[in-house]
Protein backbone atom coordinates (compact mmCIF):
# COMPACT_ATOMS: atom_id res chain seq x y z
CA UNK A 1 0.00 0.00 0.00
CA UNK A 2 1.63 3.33 -1.39
CA UNK A 3 1.01 6.38 0.93
CA UNK A 4 1.16 9.75 0.26
CA UNK A 5 2.32 12.88 3.06
CA UNK A 6 1.57 16.45 3.06
CA UNK A 7 2.26 19.14 5.52
CA UNK A 8 1.30 22.61 5.68
CA UNK A 9 2.46 25.13 7.80
CA UNK A 10 0.07 27.86 7.94
CA UNK A 11 -2.29 28.45 10.79
CA UNK A 12 -6.12 27.34 9.57
CA UNK A 13 -9.37 28.03 11.25
CA UNK A 14 -11.43 25.57 11.07
CA UNK A 15 -15.28 26.10 10.85
CA UNK A 16 -18.19 23.56 10.92
CA UNK A 17 -18.85 23.94 7.00
CA UNK A 18 -15.10 23.37 6.32
CA UNK A 19 -14.65 20.55 8.14
CA UNK A 20 -17.85 18.92 6.68
CA UNK A 21 -16.31 19.85 3.13
CA UNK A 22 -13.72 18.14 3.68
CA UNK A 23 -15.10 14.85 5.32
CA UNK A 24 -17.85 15.19 2.21
CA UNK A 25 -14.31 15.56 -0.25
CA UNK A 26 -12.98 12.30 1.34
CA UNK A 27 -15.56 10.34 1.43
CA UNK A 28 -16.70 11.15 -2.54
CA UNK A 29 -13.43 10.00 -3.71
CA UNK A 30 -13.45 7.19 -1.65
CA UNK A 31 -17.35 6.56 -2.46
CA UNK A 32 -15.84 6.06 -6.61
CA UNK A 33 -14.60 2.78 -5.58
CA UNK A 34 -18.26 0.17 -5.29
CA UNK A 35 -19.13 -1.59 -2.60
CA UNK A 36 -16.75 0.11 -0.12
CA UNK A 37 -17.38 0.61 3.50
CA UNK A 38 -16.59 4.18 5.11
CA UNK A 39 -15.85 4.05 8.87
CA UNK A 40 -14.78 7.51 10.36
CA UNK A 41 -13.34 8.66 13.58
CA UNK A 42 -12.63 11.94 15.18
CA UNK A 43 -10.51 12.34 17.92
CA UNK A 44 -10.04 15.77 20.16
CA UNK A 45 -7.05 16.73 21.76
CA UNK A 46 -8.63 19.10 24.64
CA UNK A 47 -7.29 21.74 27.24
CA UNK A 48 -5.68 19.94 30.70
CA UNK A 49 -4.49 16.52 28.40
CA UNK A 50 -8.40 15.26 27.66
CA UNK A 51 -9.22 13.76 24.72
CA UNK A 52 -12.36 12.81 23.56
CA UNK A 53 -13.46 10.00 21.04
CA UNK A 54 -16.33 10.71 18.67
CA UNK A 55 -17.74 8.95 15.14
CA UNK A 56 -19.66 11.71 13.68
CA UNK A 57 -18.83 15.62 12.45
CA UNK A 58 -21.76 16.63 13.95
CA UNK A 59 -20.73 15.35 17.35
CA UNK A 60 -17.14 17.49 16.73
CA UNK A 61 -19.30 20.31 16.02
CA UNK A 62 -21.57 20.01 18.80
CA UNK A 63 -18.17 19.99 21.45
CA UNK A 64 -17.92 22.75 23.46
CA UNK A 65 -15.01 24.80 22.74
CA UNK A 66 -14.55 27.39 25.57
CA UNK A 67 -11.27 29.15 27.33
CA UNK A 68 -12.16 26.28 30.09
CA UNK A 69 -12.26 23.45 27.78
CA UNK A 70 -10.39 24.50 24.59
CA UNK A 71 -9.93 22.14 21.53
CA UNK A 72 -6.17 22.04 20.86
CA UNK A 73 -5.92 19.67 17.96
CA UNK A 74 -8.34 17.71 15.59
CA UNK A 75 -7.78 14.56 13.94
CA UNK A 76 -9.96 12.82 11.50
CA UNK A 77 -9.29 9.27 10.46
CA UNK A 78 -11.40 7.78 7.40
CA UNK A 79 -10.95 4.04 6.75
CA UNK A 80 -12.77 2.12 4.05
CA UNK A 81 -12.48 -1.27 2.33
CA UNK A 82 -14.38 -3.66 0.28
CA UNK A 83 -17.16 -5.72 1.82
CA UNK A 84 -15.49 -8.94 3.41
CA UNK A 85 -12.17 -7.77 2.91
CA UNK A 86 -9.66 -8.28 6.07
CA UNK A 87 -7.81 -5.58 5.49
CA UNK A 88 -8.30 -1.79 5.35
CA UNK A 89 -7.75 -0.65 1.75
CA UNK A 90 -8.02 3.02 2.06
CA UNK A 91 -7.07 5.40 4.58
CA UNK A 92 -7.16 9.17 5.19
CA UNK A 93 -5.81 10.79 8.05
CA UNK A 94 -6.48 14.50 8.35
CA UNK A 95 -4.58 16.02 11.44
CA UNK A 96 -5.31 19.80 12.47
CA UNK A 97 -2.71 20.82 14.98
CA UNK A 98 -0.05 17.92 15.37
CA UNK A 99 3.02 17.98 15.34
CA UNK A 100 5.39 18.24 12.62
CA UNK A 101 7.26 14.85 11.00
CA UNK A 102 9.45 16.74 8.66
CA UNK A 103 13.33 17.15 9.20
CA UNK A 104 13.74 20.64 8.74
CA UNK A 105 11.23 21.57 11.96
CA UNK A 106 12.52 18.72 14.02
CA UNK A 107 14.06 20.59 16.59
CA UNK A 108 11.09 22.93 16.97
CA UNK A 109 8.05 20.88 17.29
CA UNK A 110 5.81 23.47 14.98
CA UNK A 111 2.10 22.34 14.66
CA UNK A 112 1.01 22.03 11.10
CA UNK A 113 -1.81 20.48 9.44
CA UNK A 114 -0.75 17.34 7.89
CA UNK A 115 -2.63 14.53 5.56
CA UNK A 116 -1.87 11.70 5.36
CA UNK A 117 -3.48 9.01 2.41
CA UNK A 118 -2.50 5.18 1.95
CA UNK A 119 -4.21 3.29 -0.95
CA UNK A 120 -3.47 0.68 -3.91
CA UNK A 121 -5.18 3.29 -6.16
CA UNK A 122 -3.31 6.01 -7.36
CA UNK A 123 -6.68 8.05 -8.39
Amino acid sequence: MSQVYKEYNHRFLLEPTKLTRIVDTVHDCIATVPGITLHDNFELFLKGERREKLSGVDAVVATDNSRKHKIQRLAFHCSAAVVGSPRTEYAVQVDFGGLSNSQQTAGTKAKVVSIAVKSDNAS
